[in-house]
Parts: C-alpha cells; sequence; structure tokens
C-alpha cells in the first residue's frame, strides 16, 4: 500500500526510525513537511508524534526535563530516494513517445526538493528555536535510484539521467549522495566469486539479502 507510514521504535527510549513511500519528487505532500508547518517548522511541537520524524540513541541519555520536550525534535537524520517511477509514466507505449514534458518537470522539482529541504533543515537555527537543548543540523542523506538490470534503453537512460541531475543538485546544496547503483554492482560482483551463496541476478530491483544491505 503507497500510503502506509512505517514507525520503528528501538532507538533509544525516545528514538524512532520512520519509513514512507515517496513517488514523484516534489509533490504537496513535500511541501508541506519541508515547510513552515512542517517537522522543520515553528510548529512542529504538535506534529512530529503524528507525521514523519527520525530520531537517533542521543535521546536516552538526555535529562528528564529534555525528555519532556522531546516532542518538538527534528529528525537527526533524514534519508531521500527519488524513484523511478516518472520513467515509466513519461513513456507511451502506442504510439510509441516520450513525454519530454514530464521529463523536464522531474528534472525542476529536484531542484525544486533540494532547496526545500536546505531550507528546511535551516529553518530552526534561523528563527533560534531550541537554543537551550541545541540540536545538531539535521544530516541529509540523499539515494539514486538503482539501475540494475533494466532490459529497457529508455528507461535505463532515463533513470541514469535522473540520477545524475539528483547527485548535481545535492551536492550543490551540500548534501551526501549515496549511489545505490555503485553499492548494487558490487555486490553482484562480489557474488560471482563468493563459494557459499548463489550468484545474485540481475534484476530491475536486486532479489534479497542486496536491497537490506543497500
Amino acid at each position: 500500500n503507497n500510503e502506509v507510514t512505517c514507525h520503528l521504535s528501538g532507538y533509544g527510549k525516545n528514538g524512532k526510525i520512520t519509513f514512507d513511500w515517496k513517488h514523484f519528487p516534489y509533490e504537496d505532500y513535500d511541501e508541506w513537511i519541508f515547510g513552515e508547518e512542517g517537522l522543520w517548522g515553528a510548529s512542529n511541537s504538535s506534529t512530529v508524534n503524528t507525521t514523519l520524524t527520525s530520531t537517533s540513541t542521543t535521546t536516552s541519555d538526555k535529562s528528564s526535563n529534555e525528555k519532556e520536550s522531546h516532542t518538538s525534535r527534528y529528525p537527526d537524520v533524514l534519508v531521500l530516494q527519488m524513484g523511478l517511477h516518472t520513467c515509466f509514466h513519461s513513456w507511451n507505449h502506442d504510439p510509441k513517445k516520450i513525454n519530454t514534458t514530464m521529463i523536464h518537470q522531474h528534472e525542476r522539482d529536484i531542484e525544486s526538493l533540494m532547496q526545500a529541504v536546505h531550507t528546511a533543515i535551516h529553518r530552526p537555527f534561523r528563527d533560534n528555536r531550541n537554543n537551550a537543548n541545541a540540536q545538531p543540523l539535521t544530516t541529509v542523506v540523499i539515494q539514486t535510484a538503482g539501475r540494475i538490470g533494466n532490459s529497457d534503453p529508455w528507461g535505463d537512460a532515463c533513470t541514469w539521467r535522473f540520477n545524475r541531475v539528483l547527485a548535481y543538485e545535492a551536492h550543490r546544496k551540500g548534501f551526501v549522495v549515496l549511489e545505490r547503483e555503485e553499492l548494487e554492482r558490487r555486490l553482484q560482483y562480489k557474488s560471482e566469486y563468493h563459494p557459499d551463496f548463489k550468484i545474485i541476478k540481475q534484476n530491475l530491483h536486486l532479489e534479497n539479502p542486496s536491497a537490506n544491505i543497500v
């Protein structure tokens, strides 16, 4: 179900890791979560418990006063991955034609998303909030889409193009970029010479445990 959000506890007494599914680069969902009313917004103390948040184990050893105010915290780490969906939606099989408008919009939206994230994580410092507990700046990791085993030349070229735009825009904002494709190719290479395990097949989505490792 594309609308399910998964929360996992166990990362310290007050720690939590949250997963959510992402479709296109920048939608109304992103406008909210990275906007003034989102997780890094002025009103985040009333929204963090019911929306996306990811806090590390650093809260477990805080004083009682700090523990009481942990609901107003923003994520310690934010990991974002762009999907492959635009590459599929923009291709018309009959007649065989590419929706270039959708492709160009995707590229512009990547830039908009990176700017929104950059603005959001700096907002608490701009507003001089949480000064007493001085949280660190949220660490942002941008993960490119997988590009292994795509038998369609257009789909492969499309994914490569979006990944390069994403990496460029992320680096412009000073974000860490995790190249999923590089990790997947290394796993495949290693599997060819491992005596105890089968070779990882070159599918569009690599079979487990590849996805779990990445």
